[in-house]
């Protein structure tokens, strides 16, 4: 009986790298042409080294296996955070550039079929976050699915 539930598990836990690729996709496309000047907003699923000023990273995935009288599924969420880096002066026109984005990656995401056998993406919440450097600017927002048999 243990090892069966351990598969589960493991199936579930395997459409995480599956669902990062497709929000990763699903935000590039959604982003283009959405920086400053008409660029695409380059997306991330790592620290960047030397990230542009406007640039957007998925990260945080988490992976919550559940059993079900149909199988078993998995509740996978997520984190999106929207970045205006070197600022300097106008961090007013940072705040509104990634005030700007944050309602795009809400909508490319929210209520989307990210994967055969997902629910629709959740919006958990959004909120503005500190940073480290306080002349960058960074809101987040989480994101929910279920993926399973």
């Amino acid at each position: 009986m243990v090892g069966a539930g351990c598969a589960g598990s493991e199936m579930t836990i395997q459409q995480q790298w599956p669902l990062q690729q497709a929000v990763w996709q699903r935000l590039t496309d959604a982003l283009m042409g959405q920086g400053i000047g008409g660029a695409d907003v380059p997306v991330f699923d790592h620290v960047p080294r030397e990230p542009e000023r406007l640039h957007v990273r998925i990260d945080g995935f988490l992976v919550v296996p559940h059993a079900t009288k149909a199988g078993r599924r998995g509740r996978h969420e997520f984190s999106v955070h929207v970045f205006d880096d070197s600022t300097g002066d106008v961090t007013g026109r940072g705040g509104e550039n990634v005030a700007r984005l944050q309602p795009i990656v809400v909508a490319a995401l929210e209520d989307w079929f990210p994967l055969p056998g997902a629910t629709g993406i959740e919006h958990i919440s959004s909120n503005s976050a500190a940073d480290d450097d306080p002349l960058n600017q960074h809101r987040i927002s989480r994101f929910s699915t279920h993926i399973g048999d």
